[in-house]
């Protein structure tokens, strides 16, 4: 709690929104893997009013693992069932705006849909990897990477890059607008 009063001293909330090159990005703060429900209010209203092509959400741990390994404690890496119940409720009542949820904390990369909402999974920028389980979902991989989001008039696209490859396009994937 000091270090979230220290940094809204600072800089203010810790949810926010911005608008850049005609799209909406909205950050939310799920540090130590909640949403208050002052956020959740706030975050519904941010984005039913968002008018822009392209709207990106952003937070930290993902609505699930994929990476399909639980921890010791028999938990993944994803958010809590009852916090990924409560920000999934809110993303699925305006999924027709959503252009990319963006999310970390998974040490690897997933890239795909949850629930019908265009989700990528950005977590291997430099802490040791999670490797995959018995039960991974999909394209997980377990790789260093960064991703780049570049939004032009008429398209918006992911690039996903290997920092050993530097400059190099690993893959690369269309993006649709929103509304």
């Amino acid at each position: 709690r000091y270090g979230k009063k220290v940094f809204e001293k600072k800089y203010g909330k810790t949810h926010y929104s911005f608008e850049n090159d005609g799209a909406h990005f909205i950050v939310l703060d799920d540090a130590n893997n909640k949403f208050d429900q002052e956020q959740l209010d706030w975050f519904e209203k941010d984005l039913r009013d968002a008018n822009k092509k392209y709207t990106f959400v952003l937070f930290h741990s993902p609505p699930f693992d994929p990476s399909g390994k639980p921890d010791a404690d028999g938990a993944g890496h994803g958010l809590p069932d009852t916090e990924s119940e409560k920000i999934m409720s809110v993303l699925l009542r305006h999924k027709s705006k959503i252009t990319l949820l963006v999310c970390g904390h998974v040490h690897g990369y997933w890239q795909g849909e949850y629930q019908g909402i265009p989700l990528v999974i950005s977590g291997g920028a430099g802490a040791p990897l999670r490797k995959s389980g018995d039960d991974a979902a999909g394209n997980y991989r377990a790789s260093y990477h960064y991703i780049i989001i570049d939004i032009m008039r008429d398209k918006a696209i992911l690039r996903l890059r290997n920092p050993e490859t530097e400059g190099v396009d690993t893959e690369t994937v269309p993006l649709s607008g929103g509304r």
